[in-house]
């Protein structure tokens, strides 16, 4: 005589009694809730409902005379930029002086320009692509600025601006 149990009904007889603790589990949260909702279990505490409408609506009242504006305001966005320092005084140049010419030079380019709080230009000098941030160097001379205009370079005691 065979003393295992067949796991297929085992299976069967474990769902069954899943399905069943569901659906009585169901059937009491929505009598209890169709009870308290309707106020059909409280005859002897007539106006159940009232009291409820009333206390939510006390419960909105109390929450929109609030005020959470200000405490919003203090709030910190995570995904902005915060600047820690100051922004840099624009450099008042002594002389300014631009490499110009014909459409192919032979001096100097900037083909890009990044202006964020560090700026970086690219600046093509003799077909190479050359990344420059103020303060390096560029043939042997100091940038000391990067606007919109172009990046300003130290040369000889004077500003140059090479657009």
């Amino acid at each position: 005589m065979k003393n295992k149990i067949d796991p297929k009904i085992l299976i069967i007889v474990v769902l069954i009694i899943v399905l069943l603790y569901c659906g009585f589990r169901s059937l009491g949260s929505m009598a209890a809730a169709s009870g308290y909702l309707t106020g059909s279990s409280s005859d002897q505490n007539p106006g159940t409902m009232e009291r409820l409408l009333r206390d939510l609506d006390r419960t909105l009242v109390t929450a929109t005379e609030t005020d959470t504006s200000r405490a919003c305001l203090e709030l910190r966005d995570p995904f902005a930029v915060v600047d820690s320092k100051p922004p840099a005084k624009p450099v008042k140049p002594k002389k300014t002086a631009s490499y110009s010419g014909s459409s192919r030079r032979t001096g100097p380019r900037v083909t890009g320009l990044i202006l964020d709080q560090n700026p970086v230009a690219i600046v093509e000098i003799d077909d190479k692509s050359l990344e420059v941030r103020v303060g390096s160097l560029l043939e042997g001379h100091k940038v000391i600025g990067i606007d919109e205009r172009g990046v300003h370079v130290l040369k000889n005691g004077d500003v140059v601006i090479i657009n």
